[in-house]
């Protein structure tokens, strides 16, 4: 009984198994070998294997590079803040303190709140105008001139950084997507 439901078990995997493998590993191995090739969608029969030369072009071209130093730059900054954040606000929303309701509903409430209204949320507050912008209303109330966060070089990265930051994790705060039964509000 044990062998046949094992085999059950490997017939109704194997369909999400095809799907992961022909969508995932094959099209990477695939995208990998179209990287050696001078490979045009529109005309696929005048393919010509180049070897490195696409890599060696690649390195060399400006855009690339300043992209690969801001992906750094924002992995190097974010990926250790979220997971320390993430994992100092999971274990105090485990705490059993007064109060705890309250932070619990204030954790959950971007999670549950849509991705646009949060992007409206973030244009109010980096709005260039001081009238209107809430960041730069704050500024200019200490005297200090208003900024266009999103369009100056000096300060975009950091703004978007600041703005990833804010919202840690899309996984569930109560932890029961790892098994955990969790804890109501």
């Amino acid at each position: 009984m044990r062998g046949r439901r094992k085999s059950y078990a490997y017939f109704f995997i194997l369909p999400g198994c095809l799907i992961l493998l022909m969508f995932t590993i094959l099209a990477a191995a695939l995208a990998f070998g179209f990287s050696f090739m001078d490979f045009n969608l529109l005309r696929p029969k005048d393919a010509a294997f180049v070897g490195f030369e696409n890599y060696i072009r690649l390195f060399q071209d400006a855009s690339f590079l300043k992209a690969m130093k801001n992906t750094l730059y924002f992995a190097v900054i974010v990926v250790p803040y979220q997971v320390t954040l993430a994992f100092g606000l999971a274990l105090l929303v485990r705490e059993n303190i007064k109060g705890i309701g309250i932070f619990r509903s204030a954790y959950f409430s971007p999670l549950v709140t849509s991705m646009s209204v949060i992007a409206i949320l973030w244009t109010f507050i980096y709005n260039p105008n001081p009238t209107q912008g809430l960041l730069n209303a704050i500024l200019t109330k200490f005297g200090l001139p208003a900024c266009d966060f999103l369009r100056s070089a000096d300060t975009a990265m950091n703004s978007i950084i600041f703005m990833s930051c804010s919202r840690t994790s899309d996984d569930d705060p109560f932890g029961r997507s790892s098994g955990n039964p969790g804890r109501s509000l």
